[in-house]
């Protein structure tokens, strides 16, 4: 039987209503867009670029690192003898996407494998053809970041635009932040939670300052990190703060302060910024103390922010939000976890500001859907009449509009915070 040809184009466009999932569970599962891709040859061209998109190699318990160890072994094998003028669907991988977790028992799953230089998953690693990978999604536990240096081979990131890495924090890994090229547009780092009972003092913490020295990033996400000098922080927001659309400070305490949002205030194409502390935290050891009226020169019509999120910062309080309502018309989305449950609107009946946004969530500091703090009734009132048009309105406890309907935990997790 033959089948219509229709241009690569179209099947994209079909091809992209269907469900996507992992590369192995396309091949082991049958998917329908597995299937389309042994039509023809010109299905298999459009369809194979959505297959093998993402590898996501994900080591969540015995069964699956098994189960990625053995595709990673015929993905090598067959990668490596396809005939010439053959394309192997390896060689449209352009996102990396590498997950080690561990036990409750603190076990590394998976790292009787991954610690043989032989292994497929390393092995595999350096059948990238260079500039091939244009993001990598690394997750691995501290006691894996010993293998970072195999991972990161010269190849892998000759192209890269994206680089996410999760559990980062002991200086010897510096050495890989330096291999990042200077193109990299786009930079997560996450550190780790000391554990009270591990024995951490042979450990010197990273510096990161190497990704001071990374010109072209528009997209910086630092998270539980504190041991980047300050000085340094605002040595790179004033030579490279130009080029940064979007900034995450993410409990790193001693990057909270004054004289660092002094400098992204002068950040002239800063569109999002999220600062994130929490109530647990002692206080914090900087060279000085954040001030609200700085917060509030973050919003107004001169400024470009148009997406904010402070999540329980101490200098937080009515005074702030009654500047947002009246001078945020810039404003696309406001989030505002509060420190202390003293946010309540009081005296706030100005929100015409807020009448153009789309997302406004001021949230009570405690996970408890029943939070002790009562919201002005007038405040209430006077964002409900701008709401209409949002798609996610939520005032303390009071769900304003009916748009989207999530929880209130649910939306603590999209904002990707952590106040208990």
């Amino acid at each position: 039987m033959t089948f219509p040809t229709l241009p690569c184009e179209i099947l994209r466009s079909i091809f992209a209503f269907l469900p996507s999932m992992p590369i192995v569970d396309h091949h082991i599962k049958r998917s329908d867009l597995f299937n389309c891709s042994l039509v023809s040859c010109d299905w298999r061209a459009a369809a194979l670029q959505k297959i093998w998109y993402k590898l996501y190699l994900e080591y969540i318990d015995d069964t699956g690192r098994d189960t990625v160890e053995r595709f990673v072994a015929s993905i090598v094998d067959s990668a490596g003898g396809a005939p010439q003028g053959y394309v192997h669907g390896f060689r449209l991988v352009r996102v990396l996407d590498f997950m080690v977790f561990e036990d409750t028992n603190r076990n590394v799953l998976g790292a009787n494998h991954l610690v043989h230089r032989t292994s497929p998953v390393l092995r595999i690693m350096h059948l990238f053809s260079p500039g091939q990978i244009h993001e990598i999604w690394y997750y691995l536990p501290r006691r894996q970041q010993a293998l970072l240096p195999d991972i990161m081979c010269s190849a892998l990131v000759k192209n890269l635009r994206l680089f996410s890495i999760n559990v980062f924090q002991v200086s010897a890994d510096d050495g890989v932040l330096q291999r990042l090229p200077k193109e990299l547009e786009v930079l997560h780092v996450n550190g780790y939670k000391v554990d009270p009972e591990e024995d951490t003092s042979d450990e010197v913490p990273s510096s990161l300052e190497s990704i001071f020295l990374l010109p072209c990033l528009n997209c910086l996400v630092l998270r539980e990190i504190n041991s980047i000098q300050l000085s340094s922080f605002k040595k790179y927001l004033c030579n490279y703060g130009h080029n940064l659309r979007r900034l995450e400070i993410q409990y790193c305490l001693n990057l909270i302060t004054e004289s660092v949002i002094d400098h992204i205030i002068k950040c002239p194409n800063l569109a999002h910024l999220a600062l994130f502390s929490t109530a647990k935290a002692p206080q914090r050891v900087c060279e000085d103390t954040l001030c609200e009226d700085t917060l509030c020169s973050l919003v107004g019509p001169s400024t470009p922010i148009r997406d904010l999120q402070l999540v329980q910062l101490n200098a937080v309080s009515n005074r702030f939000l009654a500047h947002c309502a009246a001078h945020g018309y810039n404003l696309h989305s406001l989030v505002v976890v509060d420190a202390n449950d003293r946010i309540t609107g009081d005296g706030i009946l100005d929100v015409g500001a807020w009448r153009g946004m789309a997302n406004l969530q001021i949230l009570p500091a405690t996970r408890n859907p029943v939070s002790d703090v009562t919201m002005n009734k007038g405040f209430v009132e006077a964002v409900r009449k701008v709401a209409g048009r949002m798609k996610i309105c939520l005032v303390g406890n009071h769900r304003l509009n009916d748009t989207k309907r999530i929880g209130i935990s649910q939306l603590r997790d999209d904002i990707g915070n952590e106040v208990d």
